[in-house]
């Protein structure tokens, strides 16, 4: 029988775990669950298990004690100071296996580290390794957290999300297109709403839509009514739905669209949309206006607009939420929008 996860990530769910028993029994000694129940707990081999709390014994964190059982060692907890005392705040980025940190997650969790940090809480980063509702559910849970941040939670986490909120645990979710209580994310919407209209001004009709991701929808639903209170109804034909086929489907209809003369854009890198914009509309620069997001300087590429990211904001906001959460209050039932800047950028050639 072929398992499902390696041994490696077997052994990393074990320390993980326990490393955040130690890390709560503070300056007392605990009894931790056997190898047998750590074993049956999440479904690993015992070897797996032994492995785990060997190195731990051998680190300092557990100590043995014969006929008794595995202990926490209060000594050693004493060099995490007095981490025991702080809420334990799980971060959870997406599906749980990002690989990379592109320049706008990098940013996005450097601003909320530093905001979270001014609070009495731990941070505690979490991988997942499966998309199975039932293994995610387990993982989420062992890690015994007193709040989880989920940022960019996607439709499909949403029977999680609901699940675990009916066990009791507290999450608030960041930059999520979720409509969820304890929801805090850039206003989207309303940069859309307010583009579109700069977009009418201008006298564009003709407007590709390209999503960064599959659900990414929000800044299209603003800027759809925006056109629709002027009357206007734009070509849905235009919308491109598919993260991995937009830019051929780009190209496709820049060559057989003569008509377009608006691209708005929500992904955050742009090199691939220059090129094929030189290739297949060498003028784009005088017939056409872009929309791009987080464009932070004039541009030798582009005329249009762009709506920046309130990193700082968005980050402030989210530490009032978790410190308000963890204090007892309960969660807005509408999401909390962070507006974002609309700007417009100018060709500098």
């Amino acid at each position: 029988m072929v398992k499902a996860e390696s041994p490696i990530t077997e052994y990393m769910k074990i320390r993980r775990y326990v490393m955040t028993l130690i890390l709560r029994a503070g300056q007392k000694s605990v009894r931790i669950p056997t190898v047998v129940e750590l074993a049956e707990k999440f479904g690993v081999s015992r070897p797996t298990v032994s492995k785990a709390m060997k190195e731990l014994t051998e680190d300092g964190y557990i100590i043995a004690r014969p006929r008794l059982g595995s202990f926490t060692n209060p000594a050693r907890n004493q060099m995490l100071q007095d981490a025991s005392s702080k809420a334990v705040i799980g971060i959870l980025e997406g599906d749980g296996m990002i690989a990379h940190y592109t320049s706008y997650l990098a940013r996005q969790h450097a601003h909320m580290m530093l905001e979270l940090a001014k609070l009495p809480v731990m941070m505690h980063l979490i991988s997942l390794t499966s998309h199975k509702l039932k293994e995610i559910l387990r993982d989420i849970e062992a890690e015994t957290l007193d709040l989880l941040i989920w940022i960019g939670a996607a439709e499909n986490h949403l029977p999680v999300i609901q699940e675990l909120r009916k066990k009791g645990h507290r999450i608030l979710l960041y930059n999520s297109p979720l409509n969820l209580p304890g929801t805090i994310r850039m206003d989207y919407w309303t940069a859309g709403f307010r583009i579109g209209k700069k977009l009418m001004e201008e006298g564009r009709r003709n407007l590709i839509y390209l999503p960064a991701v599959e659900q990414q929808t929000i800044q299209l639903e603003g800027l759809k009514k925006a056109y629709g209170e002027s009357g206007i109804t734009l070509n849905e034909n235009f919308f491109l739905r598919s993260i991995n086929t937009c830019f051929d489907d780009l190209e496709k209809m820049l060559r057989f669209a003569p008509q377009i003369d608006a691209i708005f854009s929500t992904i955050p890198s742009h090199p691939m949309l220059f090129e094929i914009l030189r290739k297949n509309r060498p003028d784009y620069r005088e017939t056409m206006s872009l929309v791009l997001p987080d464009v932070r300087e004039d541009s030798p590429d582009f005329n249009g607009y762009t709506y920046l990211y309130s990193f700082e904001q968005a980050a402030r906001a989210l530490a009032d939420r978790v410190k308000r959460t963890l204090d007892g209050e309960d969660l807005p039932a509408d999401p909390l929008p962070v507006p974002l800047e609309i700007k417009q950028v100018h060709c500098n050639h």
